[in-house]
């Protein structure tokens, strides 16, 4: 006897594409700009990155299990024979074996694509900087050496990326740009100021935290309307305090490791520390969405 359809099928089928279309929509309001972009690819290839590094470890269990099938059938009668063409046929990659390269060389072209992408986007990240410095400059205000220890590493850091970039390309030409290992110490330079940025973004960080914590202290507890947003706004602050600090942990070994030569970190660590990043920025990204849809 056929079953029945289920009465809610029709309802879970709306809700479903209910879902779907928030998703959307949502996705569409992130990408709609270029940071909403640049934080989709930065999860997109954080992410692939820590699952390609899971891929060497899933094939070492997958052979572990084949020499276990053939340890096995050296026990059964008549098997030795059987025994030895098992283990030729072992030390050949089974379609297992295959699919996961297939994916693993899928990811790593997917996140060449990514990288190349977004630093084509950030050639022209010097225009910014120079907003930012004639914005600090006409504040007619205290120098703030962190301020403008940020700005200058952050051209430097922008403007040897774009000269490396551009001469790992063949768009620089000549045996001064294509000079490989000049190329490489552009690479390295640029990452050791953008880790002199990050240093400095946790001094301005631990900065802010001090006022907060002396801002939250004169908070009075009561009814008044006015304390009330005032401490809904230190609440606010708080939380996107630790937003921007996780943040700026999780890429402070990351210019550690890029600045040197041989590095200190493996690729599974540099994608679990991208996904930290990606949480914070990606993930704000997407609550934030969820208000305008």
């Amino acid at each position: 006897m056929a079953s029945k359809p289920s009465k809610h099928l029709p309802t879970t089928m709306q809700s479903l594409s209910c879902k779907l279309s928030n998703t959307l929509l949502r996705l569409n309001k992130i990408l709609s700009s270029p940071t909403g972009i640049d934080k989709s690819l930065l999860t997109i290839y954080y992410t692939l990155l820590l699952l390609s590094a899971q891929i060497p470890r899933i094939r070492s269990i997958h052979l572990q299990s084949r020499i276990y099938k053939l340890l096995r059938s050296l026990f059964l009668p008549l098997s030795l024979l059987t025994g030895q063409t098992t283990f030729i046929t072992l030390l050949q990659p089974d379609k297992f074996d295959h699919g996961l390269s297939e994916i693993r060389a899928s990811f790593s072209s997917v996140c060449s694509m990514v990288s190349d992408y977004r630093m084509i986007s950030r050639l022209w990240g010097l225009l910014p900087l120079y907003a930012w410095g004639k914005e600090a400059w006409e504040r007619n205000a205290e120098v703030d050496i962190v301020e403008w220890g940020q700005i200058l590493s952050c051209a430097f850091y922008q403007g040897l990326e774009n000269l490396a970039f551009l001469s790992s390309k063949g768009v620089l030409r000549g045996a001064w740009f294509g000079d490989a290992r000049r190329q490489a110490k552009w690479w390295r330079w640029s990452c050791r100021f953008w880790m002199i940025y990050v240093g400095l973004e946790a001094v301005k960080l631990l900065r802010e935290k001090q006022v907060m914590e002396v801002e939250e202290k004169g908070v009075v507890v009561s009814d008044d309307k006015g304390e009330k947003e005032r401490k809904s706004s230190i609440m606010k602050r708080k939380r996107e305090w630790n937003r921007a600090w996780y943040t700026n942990a999780a890429y402070a070994p990351m210019t550690v490791h890029w600045s040197m030569e041989k590095g200190i970190l493996n690729n599974e660590i540099i994608g679990a520390l991208g996904v930290v990043v990606a949480y914070f920025q990606f993930g704000h990204l997407w609550k934030q969405s969820a208000q305008t849809v």
